[in-house]
Formats: C-alpha cells, sequence, structure tokens
C-alpha cells in the first residue's frame, strides 16, 4: 500500500475483523490473488467446509468494515455477482459520524 493511503487505519480495521479464521482466509486470498474476486469463486478456493452462505456473510462484514470494497456486479443465471477488493484508500475506521439531534 502506497500513495496517500493511511496504512495504520487500514490495517487497524483488518485487524478488528480478522478474528474470524473465515475472515482472514478471505482477506489472505484478496492480498495474494491480486484481482477482484466473488464469494462464489472464495468458496471455491477455501477448503469443501467452508459453505457459500458463510463466505457471503463474511464478505458482507468485511465491506460494511470498508475492508473490502464492491469493484463491480454481473448478472448470472438470474442472481447477481458481486466482485471485491480489498480497499485501497482506507477512510476514517474508528471515527463515527456525529449525531443528530
Amino acid at each position: 500500500m502506497s500513495d496517500n493511503r493511511n496504512e495504520a487505519e487500514f490495517w487497524g480495521a483488518v485487524a478488528a475483523c480478522l478474528l474470524h479464521p473465515i475472515r482472514l482466509q478471505i482477506v489472505e486470498a484478496m492480498l495474494w490473488i491480486d484481482r477482484p474476486l466473488s464469494p462464489v469463486e472464495l468458496t471455491g478456493i477455501f477448503s469443501e467446509t467452508d459453505a457459500m452462505s458463510s463466505v457471503s456473510y463474511h464478505v458482507s462484514c468485511l465491506s460494511r468494515s470498508r475492508v473490502l470494497k464492491v469493484v463491480r456486479r454481473r448478472q448470472v443465471r438470474g442472481s447477481t455477482q458481486t466482485f471485491y477488493r480489498l480497499d485501497p484508500k482506507p477512510r476514517s475506521y474508528g471515527k463515527r459520524p456525529p449525531r443528530r439531534r
């Protein structure tokens, strides 16, 4: 990670998300394969014991935590396949927006 990216914030968010082994596998796969991946592709990479629904759930959690970013979607047999990559421009992960009163 280079440019103007805040690596400390990014890795802090990654560390908070990696408390689950499947999330760790997802981030490792994204780092090693270095191209956008869908949950279907990730499930194929992992052991046969990891169900598609479980991988999808954890990809979703990583996306909500801004560790992964959606890069494209495509229609596949009546369903939408979403592709993710590691977010190269992490934002402020620990700050919450001010509450409105």
